[in-house]
């Protein structure tokens, strides 16, 4: 039977990368660790009326981590490069909010949907979890957006390489991690690591929305 390609869909949305890669990482805590994800994801509304203690008041003890996808482009210069654009007000924000361990872009070089689906069951050492903190000069706000370059040959063999524009100058981000070894710090915070979840203060001012932001809850109930 043919199968017309008239109306199809290539590009790969938010949307598909965010369910795909929450959905495997959910599978992946729990099957592996023990750990339950709870994913929570306020709605547009809440998300301009409400502040970041707003939305996690309440939750049962956890460990809590604010999220955000962003959506690939094809590059083709350079060669095997995925292009991503990152919001310098929203960097802002989430860097006043958060600290260091808390707040990550997942950065999936998937721009097109035949990807996604060849690489389902490997999502989660494809896609790369970028803390804020780690972005260059994260602070600065000259421009607008700023580019994110990450070249796909490398992360598909293990040693991924990011760059971000700076803004015509291109710098390399440091301390890269797989959402898969971010994983593995999570469930391994009480054998050494330090992996601070968001926590809520009486003495700290209300931290404002931001749009587009998951919190993930992992728990061992």
């Amino acid at each position: 039977m043919l199968v017309s390609h008239r109306f199809g869909i290539t590009e790969t949305s938010e949307k598909t990368l965010e369910f795909n890669v929450l959905n495997e990482l959910a599978a992946y805590l729990w099957s592996k660790f023990g750990l339950t994800l709870t994913v929570i994801s306020p709605t547009q509304a809440e998300e301009d009326r409400l502040g970041f203690d707003d939305v996690i008041e309440g939750l049962p003890p956890g460990q809590v981590l604010a999220v955000q996808f962003k959506r690939p482009k094809e590059m083709i210069r350079p060669k095997d490069a995925t292009r991503f654009t990152l919001d310098t007000s929203q960097l802002n924000r989430l860097a006043t909010n958060f600290s260091r361990n808390q707040a990550y872009v997942f950065l999936a070089p998937l721009p097109k949907n035949e990807q996604v689906v060849k690489l389902r069951r490997r999502l989660l050492t494809v896609t790369l979890a970028l803390d804020i903190f780690n972005i260059p000069n994260l602070h600065k706000t000259t421009q607008k957006t700023r580019t994110v370059r990450l070249y796909t040959h490398g992360t598909l063999t293990g040693t991924p390489h990011v760059e971000v524009a700076d803004p015509r100058r291109y710098q390399v981000i440091e301390g890269i991690k797989t959402v898969a070894e971010l994983s593995e710090m999570v469930a391994k915070r009480d054998a050494g690591y330090t992996i601070r979840g968001i926590e809520t203060r009486p003495d700290r001012p209300k931290r404002r929305g931001i749009r587009k932001l998951y919190y993930l809850h992992v728990s061992r109930d």
